[in-house]
């Protein structure tokens, strides 16, 4: 781009914004990902350890000699302590031909038929403060398709989660198709207002968070939903030192948000909002700087009942006081994340549960109870016959499926609730991992990035909800429930998917995958009858 290009920008910028950030990435951004990858040998440092949004995704070159794609972002200076960045526009298009497919993609849902995601924005920054207004907009042709029978029967869901809710428990906000017409949709997306003074940040903004070292499915928080208003607080990643000694990295952030029940839920307006408040402590010991330990925790309450004192809870593991009333819905994990530099490889699990044990023999008896796990790595390689190309490998394991001891109690999933009916969700979408709730996945893709792109061939295996079938007819006769193994759903995922720089300022982005569900309809069958749909996307990114 020519300079005097960049002067007319610059000149449309200035009179709109006063305050701005740069530098961020999107989170899992191609250029994110790429980052990622680099990272691995060293090329690139990350400096965040558990916590980020696109404020927080930041990251140091090195390394400029191992920059494969050598495309710098745009940043226009506008004085010596203020500058701007824009963020696409961006046009992302995605077609199902028989049933929704997609995951970590905010806002949109990608229903069967035409989707489509439309964003652009920019972020100032100087002084300390930075704004970034970077909105989006989407669209569903959301066609009709085959769904479960819903668990819901009761007045107060008739013409919504009774005809379009979840099929599983009746306590999950999490619609198979939203009403039966296409729609338009916006969020705030990445927007925030925010202030920073070396480690210390708060911010108020709708930047979707991604919380741990998973690469698809981290348990607690991913940018799957729709993005919701937070206000956060805390300190990026940051030395720790005492009388000049040097004893590691931490990071702490904590924010409390509001959470909103779909369109297709229930008739009931006061329980419309809820109040999500979490907490992530993560250090990095000096004498491991490469190896990360973290603390993560979430809890869901009625907005109404939020106070002051609601995330202090969120450090205490029993039931003893507040932060175990059954009128709040806690889920907590624990993080460790890898890095070897010298293997080029990153090894990282999160090991988590969404409901606590009511004294410590408990938690020394069975301190499986509601767990969940991911596992996961990657790795960086090269080959004698692409010399030029680099590539990685990335294996993610992820089980979500109820523990055995509710055999004794009763049904649940690990994303739902009793009392916050709505789940773990946000606008109808899983705030969590997005293969949603009780099922499990397996991942592996082989990735290679070269000057002018990237290309990844993934597969992935799914069950999308076990506890669906653990569950069904659970006071039954054994006869009855041995049945139900014939029940169990699942699909399989071939894909393909990349970038490619057409230009210095246009980069093109596809996927083409294909799904086979073996028994999609949980039916009682012995050999499976299958449903077979076909996801092809494409995405146009303009950079300045």
């Amino acid at each position: 781009m020519n300079n005097l290009l960049k002067r007319v920008c610059v000149l449309i910028y200035i009179p709109v914004f006063t305050l701005f950030c740069f530098a961020q990435e999107i989170v899992l951004s191609p250029r994110e990902q790429y980052y990622d990858f680099l990272s691995l040998d060293g090329t690139v440092s990350r400096e965040f350890l558990n916590y980020r949004t696109m404020s927080d995704s930041l990251w140091t070159m090195t390394n400029p000699d191992h920059d494969i794609w050598k495309h710098d972002d745009t940043v226009f200076t506008i004085s010596d302590t203020i500058r701007a960045r824009p963020y696409g526009p961006y046009l992302y298009t995605s077609w199902n031909s028989s049933a929704p497919y997609g995951v970590n993609d905010r806002a949109l849902w990608q229903g069967k038929g035409v989707n489509a995601l439309f964003s652009a924005g920019v972020q100032l920054s100087g002084y300390g403060f930075s704004a970034v207004l970077k909105p989006d907009l989407v669209f569903s042709q959301n066609s009709d398709f085959t769904i479960i029978t819903p668990a819901y029967s009761a007045e107060t869901y008739a013409d919504k989660a009774a005809k379009w809710g979840y099929y599983g428990i009746p306590s999950i906000d999490a619609p198979q198709r939203f009403g039966n017409s296409m729609f338009w949709d916006y969020s705030w997306g990445d927007s925030e207002i925010r202030y920073s003074w070396k480690s210390f940040t708060i911010g108020f903004g709708t930047q979707s968070i991604w919380l741990g070292p998973a690469k698809i499915n981290p348990l607690l928080h991913s940018n799957n939903a729709v993005p919701y208003p937070k206000l956060d607080i805390g300190l990026r990643k940051q030395q720790i030192r005492f009388f000049d000694r040097y004893f590691g990295d931490l990071e702490l952030r904590s924010w409390w948000g509001r959470t909103e029940e779909s369109d297709f839920f229930d008739s009931i307006s006061d329980n419309d909002y809820n109040l999500i408040t979490g907490l992530s402590i993560s250090f990095a010991p000096s004498f491991a700087p490469d190896l990360a330990f973290g603390f993560h925790r979430t809890m869901l309450s009625d907005w109404e009942d939020m106070d002051y004192t609601s995330i202090l809870t969120l450090l205490w593991p029993l039931m003893e006081n507040s932060a175990g009333k059954d009128e709040r819905d806690q889920r907590a994990s624990l993080t460790v994340s890898w890095m070897i530099p010298r293997a080029q490889a990153e090894l990282y699990v999160e090991w988590a549960r969404n409901d606590f044990s009511p004294s410590l023999d408990h938690v020394i008896r069975y301190p499986f109870h509601t767990q969940a796990y991911t596992v996961g790595g990657q790795k960086s390689f090269t080959t004698p016959f692409l010399p030029n190309n680099r590539h990685r490998i990335i294996l993610e394991i992820t089980n979500i499926e109820s523990s055995r001891d509710y055999i004794f109690l009763w049904p649940t999933t690990f994303y739902a609730h009793g009392i916050i009916k709505q789940g773990y969700t946000n606008g109808g979408q899983w705030i969590g991992a997005g293969i949603g709730t009780g099922g499990n996945s397996q991942y592996i893709a082989l990735e290679t990035f070269y000057e002018k792109g990237s290309t990844r061939v993934f597969f992935q295996r799914v069950n999308p909800d076990n506890d669906y079938v653990w569950f069904m007819d659970f006071n039954s006769p054994h006869e009855v429930i041995k049945l139900h193994e014939q029940k169990i759903r699942a699909d399989l995922s071939l894909g393909i998917q990349g970038n490619y720089f057409i230009s210095d300022m246009l980069q093109l982005s596809y996927s083409a995958v294909v799904t086979d569900s073996h028994n999609y309809n949980y039916e009682n069958n012995s050999s499976s009858i299958h449903r077979y749909n076909i996801h092809l996307a494409t995405g146009l990114t303009f950079t300045f």
